[in-house]
């Protein structure tokens, strides 16, 4: 495979071309696809983030700890975490995982302040935009996406149809 085919594969493959620019405070950033030796930087950018989540395990024992390096080691080994693989696919859709890439290719056209965390902002940003749009345009999704946030930052259970009476036995 050619690199050229390499670099659209990815895109095409997961459904989500890349934005052709994006603009931040003025200044206009252009994206393309990543090359075959970026898409292998972020391989490397995934595995490295799985293993400081292991690291990051306190509360585990140092047994436990090994335990996890070597399942890891053998993830590793075993290409867990390489282009095209199931992970990379999994990861390469999600938000996060995308500004990386991204970041990955603007660094390498000669924008060093295009890092994950800005590249991130700017996702967020515009999936904020995306959903404000939508949502003013249907006021009753509106209504049924904030009543999702609210249960999933509340913790609560979707609401029944009918409240209970007063003075209803729990059960």
């Amino acid at each position: 495979m050619s690199d050229e085919a390499a670099e659209k594969s990815v895109w095409e493959l997961i459904g989500q071309p890349p934005q052709k620019s994006f603009v931040w405070n003025g200044t206009e950033y252009p994206v393309r696809a990543a090359t075959l030796e970026e898409q292998l930087q972020f391989c490397e950018w995934l595995a490295a983030r799985a293993l400081a989540a292991i690291e990051s395990q306190s509360h585990l024992s140092p047994a436990a700890l090994d335990a996890h390096r070597s399942k890891w080691s053998d993830k590793k080994a075993a290409g867990h975490w390489d282009i095209f693989s199931p992970a990379y696919f999994e990861a390469v859709v999600e938000p996060s995982s995308q500004a990386k890439l991204v970041s990955i290719v603007l660094t390498a056209d000669g924008h060093p302040e295009c890092t994950h965390e800005f590249v991130k902002r700017h996702l967020v940003r515009e999936m904020e935009t995306r959903l404000r749009e939508v949502l003013a345009a249907d006021p009753k999704l509106l209504a049924e996406a904030g009543e999702a946030v609210r249960r999933l930052i509340g913790g609560t259970a979707p609401p029944t149809s009918a409240p209970p009476s007063p003075g209803a036995s729990g059960g």
